[in-house]
């Protein structure tokens, strides 16, 4: 039998030259789709030592290729202040199977760091499964899980933000209770908003279309969303019971995936989606399609927004599908639905 070869081959060198952002340097850490079982960077979060997370494999999707293929779901790390390094795969330890999608982190008091994952189980269950870090064996120690089989308002979830101990929000993209192409290509707003305050789950909000990546602002008053199916974000206020009421709608004319709120500054970064069409086609099969990427970056004051830049766009030849975007210290890392991480240096 062949050895499979590693899921990071070496980096490559590339220049993205458009305005102010010209020969920013971009090494992209490919992933080989053709001799691994492992694909993506589906969703980043990083520590403030710049600790990086990321979930890869993700291979329960709406559509195509992907919800068939044999892939097992990984989550690696990768050390912003290491760059040079490849991400490395961290031991799972304490649950059968992994099937990553979106992930936050949470630090207490005393220094330990906590990973929370959205797991989609081979049964069709949707879970939120808590882990600990243990450094020095670089592993993951399962610690709760908090089930769709136990949580009737959990359903089919995309993406959480930790707010403490065991306590989170997160996205419902669809309903159970009806077909997902339905939902998706009939724009049947059936997601929603959800709250686990450490014993039970309930909507905070309902009739979203396709709610995808939600995050929280560094002072822990506004609640992020991306709305992907209206191209906006929502924001809103957040309240000591869970509860969230909405503040703003704010329009970006593109598809965000997952948002990443930089704890120094308050910007929200995030990978975007410009091409539906481009998207659902990578969906189907990424080793035949491209999906155009950008990376965004929205400067927020006071739960508005103050102004955005495109950081990044390529039209998916060279990185395609970005889901995700995360900075640290004048460094991003981007992540793919399915297909590879690119690292940038940015002036």
């Amino acid at each position: 039998m062949q050895e499979p070869r590693a899921l990071f081959d070496e980096p490559t060198e590339y220049s993205w030259n458009k305005d102010k952002y010209a020969n920013n340097l971009c090494r992209c850490f490919h992933c080989n789709q053709r001799n691994s079982a492992e694909n993506g960077a589906e969703d980043i979060a990083v520590l403030p030592n710049g600790l990086a997370f990321f979930s890869s494999g993700l291979h329960d999707y709406p559509v195509g290729h992907f919800k068939q293929s044999a892939i097992v779901g990984k989550i690696y790390t990768f050390n912003f202040n290491h760059s040079h390094e490849t991400p490395k795969e961290l031991k799972i330890e304490g649950v059968m199977s992994i099937n990553p999608h979106g992930l936050s982190l949470w630090q207490n008091e005393e220094g330990e760091v906590f990973l929370f994952v959205v797991n989609h189980h081979p049964n069709g269950a949707d879970s939120v499964d808590k882990f600990l870090l243990d450094a020095k064996t670089h592993s993951l120690l399962h610690k709760m899980s908090v089930s769709s089989e136990d949580h009737s308002h959990i359903e089919a979830i995309n993406d959480l933000v930790v707010v403490g101990e065991n306590r989170f929000y997160y996205t419902n993209y669809l309903s159970k209770q009806l077909p997902e192409g339905i939902q998706t290509f009939g724009r049947v707003a059936w997601g929603s908003i959800g709250y686990f305050d450490g014993q039970k789950t309930s909507l905070v909000h309902e009739n979203l279309l396709l709610p995808n990546g939600i995050n929280i602002s560094p002072d822990l008053k506004y609640i992020y969303v991306s709305h992907l199916g209206r191209m906006e974000i929502l924001v809103f206020d957040r309240f000591s019971d869970g509860s969230l009421a909405l503040k703003n709608n704010i329009q970006i004319g593109t598809m965000a995936d997952n948002l990443d709120v930089d704890r120094a500054t308050g910007s929200i970064w995030t990978g975007a989606h410009s091409n539906v069409f481009g998207i659902i086609r990578y969906s189907e099969d990424p080793t035949r399609h491209k999906s155009a990427s950008q990376v965004l970056k929205i400067n927020m004051k006071d739960g508005d927004m103050v102004n955005m830049t495109e950081v990044f766009a390529d039209d998916g030849e060279y990185i395609s599908g970005t889901s995700s975007a995360v900075h640290f210290k004048n460094k991003i890392l981007v992540g793919t639905v399915f297909t590879n991480l690119m690292y940038c240096e940015v002036n």
